[in-house]
């Protein structure tokens, strides 16, 4: 029996990919070695492309076994086993001219130093020269899609890859997950929670299964995977490849602004994580003195007539600021909401009013198409322009026989392509602000008409909601709540400054109040003097 080592390799490192290619190879050669007189003193595997030398650790043992033993010949199914680069491929075909390697035995052939040595170092070299075009046809292959808009690989959660056959595949939109997905892009777009609360709204309400290798069933992804999601460019139209960005005609989940928007969120500090206790407006405010968060705490204080512990709520600033000394002191919870109420009153209107104007809102929203014409009109004029110069580039790529000349100007194509669809995403915005300005007028108005309710029933969502929906910037500074209000708030109050007659009392319960009713004529005219002033605020 003629001892030899058994070498074999498959090109993935992935385990769940060529499963059966080693062990059908170690079956194969076993059997050809018993039946050929051949003892295998070791099986020698890799698991990795061959294209790269100095990579396969199974290798570099074979050759070190081969030069300092006494076993001279190698079992292999191919030579392109053994190798698919000059290099390695040179080092072998070295050893067996020498006679350092006697005998290399294939499932075809057998290669010996006195004969087939030429034959054995052309098919490593046909082996290397296919591994070669292989990479370069996969190249191209790459390149001729990202020309299309097509990204060259799998496509992400909340699509899935569809095409019959090699080439003439596309990604397209999952039915099941990019609903779910683009819901919970929209929270973010809001600004309504946090990742970490998203990905648990995600797990019970829109649940985003991947099928994992080696699993029959979805899994539910993970948090990492999840936060890669609102990180990835592709949900807005755009791909990066090779670390440029490309435009993709894929169906887009959100804009390209809304995708900035969400970018800036997401790098923004998260909050302080949930205390046992409840505090309905903790994160809200920030401290008028320093800048630092507002917090709640609760003190606890022995009752002597009942023996019992009773606690009350106070909000103070954390004061976290470095460098700053802050002196601002608690307000109980009570003062606050007691704040808050009168913040309320000040911007209550007579349900009439609110009536009649959501119905004088609905017929001017009907003409409202001509209001941003002229921006319109201006962003038009640019995206022809940008059109035009993208036709004028194509041309020149097609003339210029310059390679290096032509890889700038598809540089150039690329830009151009990118600033083609963010113009044409804002021409659509821009065409939609006349409508969406009429909606957050009746929107804040429904706002303002509920908040009583919503202070005596509402969650502690609903409440910071509340106020978030009426203006931003709230502080607390002197014990005492200052916001800047939006521009229908802040009309609201403008107009009760200089009208007060027409509201006697703010309080909707205020006796003064309960009995006043305005005629048609006050009516009209209050809700003519609001929408004046919210025009003038734009």
């Amino acid at each position: 029996m003629i001892p030899c080592y058994l070498y074999c390799r498959k090109s993935s490192e992935d385990s769940q990919k060529q499963v059966q290619s080693i062990q059908s190879q170690v079956d194969v050669m076993t059997e050809l070695a018993q039946s050929q007189g051949f003892s295998i003193v070791e099986t020698i595997t890799d698991e990795k492309s061959a294209r790269i030398p100095d990579k396969r650790a199974g290798f570099n043992k074979l050759i070190q076994l081969i030069e300092t033993g006494t076993v001279k010949t190698i079992l292999t199914w191919k030579t392109d086993r053994l190798s698919r680069n000059p290099k390695e491929s040179g080092l072998i075909c070295q050893l067996l001219s020498d006679g350092v390697i006697e005998r290399i035995v294939t499932i075809e052939k057998t290669f010996t130093p006195a004969e087939s040595q030429i034959l054995f170092s052309l098919e490593n070299a046909m082996a290397s020269e296919y591994s070669r075009n292989l990479s370069i046809n996969v190249k191209r292959g790459q390149q001729s899609k990202l020309e299309r808009g097509l990204y060259p690989a799998c496509a992400p959660v909340g699509y899935i890859n569809q095409g019959n056959f090699k080439g003439n595949k596309f990604i397209a939109a999952d039915p099941l997950m990019f609903p779910r997905l683009k819901a919970l892009w929209q929270m973010l777009i809001d600004r309504t929670c946090q990742l970490g609360e998203l990905y648990r709204i995600m797990q019970s309400d829109y649940p985003l299964r991947a099928q994992r290798r080696g699993k029959h069933k979805p899994d539910i992804i993970s948090f990492s995977t999840f936060h890669r999601i609102f990180r990835n460019p592709f949900y807005c139209g755009l791909f990066r490849w090779q670390g440029q960005l490309h435009v993709g005609n894929h169906e887009p989940m959100l804009s390209q602004a809304d995708f900035e928007s969400v970018q800036d969120f997401l790098q923004q500090k998260s909050p302080t994580r949930q205390a046992t206790n409840t505090f309905d407006f903790k994160g809200l405010f920030t401290c008028g003195n320093c800048g630092a968060c507002v917090t709640g705490e609760r003190k606890w204080k022995h009752i002597k007539a009942t023996g019992t512990k009773k606690g009350f709520d106070y909000y103070k600033c954390t004061r976290k600021r470095r460098h700053v000394t802050c002196f601002e002191k608690p307000l109980s919870k009570l003062k606050l909401e007691t704040q808050i109420i009168e913040v309320i009153s000040k911007l209550y209107l007579p349900p009439e009013i609110i009536a009649f104007g959501k119905k004088e809102l609905a017929k001017q929203e009907i003409d409202s198409n001509s209001l941003e014409q002229g921006k319109i009109a201006e962003l038009e004029q640019r995206l022809r322009k940008i059109k035009k110069d993208l036709v004028q580039v194509q041309d020149n790529i097609t003339l210029e026989p310059d390679p290096d000349i032509r890889t700038l100007m598809k540089d150039k194509l690329r830009q151009l392509s990118i600033e083609e669809k963010n113009s044409t995403e804002k021409i659509k915005k821009q065409k939609a602000v006349s409508k969406q300005k009429y909606e957050e007028i009746k929107g804040q108005l429904g706002v303002i008409e509920r908040a009583n309710k919503i202070l005596e029933t509402g969650t502690k969502h609903d409440k910071q909601t509340l106020l978030r929906s009426l203006g931003r910037n709230w502080q607390l500074q002197g014990k005492t709540i200052d916001y800047k209000p939006f521009f229908v708030p802040a009309a609201i109050l403008k107009v009760k400054a200089s009208h007060p007659h027409y509201f006697p009392s703010s309080e909707p319960n205020n006796p003064l109040h309960k009995n006043k009713k305005l005629t048609s004529d006050e009516v009209s005219f209050v809700w003519r003097t609001l929408w004046r002033t919210i025009r003038n605020s734009d």
